[in-house]
């Protein structure tokens, strides 16, 4: 019955994520190099993790919300890494050679990060999750976003942020989103001696 109920929590939570995800891309892809799956899917995976993180944060219970948990704290630790390696690295993009933001993808991370936490109490979607996230360098690529070396390092980036977490107690923001007893973001609705206490973070120093 637990199983039952925590694939249920997966399930919704990933059926959320991608129809939040796809109406938030709908329209949006613009007409460039790559295919139109290449745009969408693209698209997607600006929103998917954050959104996917969100829903098992605030829908999920136990390791459904912890999963979540974690995958916010990956990304928010991927998107400074990745925008610190990018000023330090300079690259350029296949489809520009005046940029300097192309290595590594950062799509790639942050959706290899999401993969990699979901992995961790649930195999099986985690399988998808790494899927998924494949299929999003594929785009990059596909798209001259990005070169095959940089999406790769996207990918591992992310898989690594995500597993220092997940080993981490606290996480790797020291409690600030993974866990309790540190604080953090905890939506949490009381009734108490001195009536109800809507609690919606809490932070010790």
């Amino acid at each position: 019955m637990i199983g039952r109920m925590m694939r249920s929590d997966m399930g919704i939570a990933a059926l959320a994520a991608l129809v939040v995800s796809a109406a938030t891309a709908w329209g949006e892809a613009e007409p460039r190099l790559g295919s139109d799956v290449a745009n969408t899917i693209t698209h997607i995976s600006e929103g998917l993790p954050f959104v996917a993180a969100a829903g098992l944060t605030l829908f999920g219970k136990g390791e459904a919300d912890d999963t979540g948990r974690h995958i916010f704290d990956s990304l928010a630790v991927t998107g400074l890494v990745v925008t610190q390696i990018k000023e330090g690295m300079r690259a350029h993009r296949p489809d520009n050679p005046g940029s300097a933001t192309g290595f590594p993808s950062g799509h790639a991370a942050v959706n290899f990060a999401m993969a990699r936490c979901i992995e961790e109490e649930y195999p099986t979607w985690g399988k998808v999750g790494y899927l998924w996230a494949s299929t999003v360098c594929w785009s990059r690529y596909r798209r001259r976003d990005h070169s095959l070396d940089q999406v790769i390092a996207g990918a591992l980036i992310g898989t690594y942020i995500a597993e220092r977490s997940l080993a981490s107690e606290g996480g790797l923001l020291d409690g600030l989103i993974v866990g309790d007893h540190h604080g953090g973001f905890a939506p949490e609705f009381r009734l108490g001696a001195d009536g109800p206490d809507l609690q919606l973070w809490c932070q010790s120093w």
